[in-house]
């Protein structure tokens, strides 16, 4: 009888950490996607935004196109974050893939979920994936940044 009662407290564990790990690892995606197609839109947007911008100049002749090659600098970064959003993106999901490896790595036993041989190398890689895919969003954060500074500072040396 109490093996009974123990078995069953021990499923009703086991439904809880499995909802958990399902519900934890769909609010990551989410979020990190979220996140990281932000960064993908603000840098892509920015990009046209010059390359729109340095067009109009040139085609109403009030800039040369060699002038121009100081504003387009600016692109590069604008690229640079669209990458790194991308990068981010590799990133999250090898987090979400450790993760679920971390969760399918536990032992189920009749008494309690425990574990397993595996368990601490994941949570290691999810870890280090979720420090790459934040470091790496940040640099194309501060990509789209630096790229917004040198086209203003391009914009004001074109005036003078």
């Amino acid at each position: 009888m109490a093996d009974d009662i123990n078995r069953q407290d021990a499923m009703r564990a086991h439904d809880r950490s499995h909802g958990v790990s399902e519900a934890l690892n769909e609010a990551t995606i989410k979020a990190g996607e979220a996140a990281i197609k932000t960064l993908m839109l603000v840098n892509g947007g920015a990009a046209v935004s010059a390359l729109a911008f340095i067009g109009g100049l040139v085609g109403q002749g009030r800039v040369t196109v060699k002038q121009m090659t100081d504003v387009s600098s600016s692109l590069l970064w604008f690229a640079a974050g669209v990458a790194l959003a991308a990068l981010a993106l590799g990133f999250s999901y090898f987090t979400n893939l450790a993760l679920v490896n971390l969760g399918r790595s536990r032992v189920h036993t009749w008494q309690h979920v425990i574990d397993g041989p595996t368990t601490n190398r994941w949570w290691w890689w999810s870890m280090i994936f979720k420090g790459l895919a934040i470091a790496v969003a940040l640099l194309s954060l501060v990509a789209f940044v630096v790229g917004t500074i040198d086209v203003r500072a391009s914009i004001i040396r074109l005036g003078q």
